[in-house]
């Protein structure tokens, strides 16, 4: 019989950038703190679940001619709270979350 997983805290920050088509500063700020919860939120999910990751090169005469690179995350998250907040003097704000995870999550994770 295995042992239980213990809960696990992750921490994870967010950035979020006004919007130039905001002239209302309140409203652009307001607006980049919900961008950098958004952020914070998906580089939780991309720490505990990971992310998918798809990529395609083109080189041509031993030269890149193009790269991308798409990341996508796909998830629920519950229980996400703020612990730190910071604002910037250029209208760019910086979240930082945290959540908990149950370790029977990753009970679930275990592969024999």
């Amino acid at each position: 019989q295995r042992e239980k997983s213990k809960p696990r805290i992750f921490r994870a920050k967010g950035i979020g950038v006004p919007s130039a088509k905001h002239t209302n500063k309140t409203l652009a700020r307001t607006m980049a703190a919900r961008a950098a919860q958004a952020d914070a939120m998906r580089n939780l999910v991309q720490e505990i679940e990971g992310a998918r990751v798809d990529s395609q090169t083109t080189v041509k005469d031993y030269m890149t001619e193009s790269d991308s690179v798409n990341i996508s995350v796909n998830s629920y998250l519950r229980g996400a709270r703020v612990i730190n907040k910071t604002e910037m003097p250029d209208g760019a704000v910086e979240v930082e979350m945290e959540v908990e995870v149950p370790g029977d999550f990753f009970d679930t994770l275990k592969t024999d």
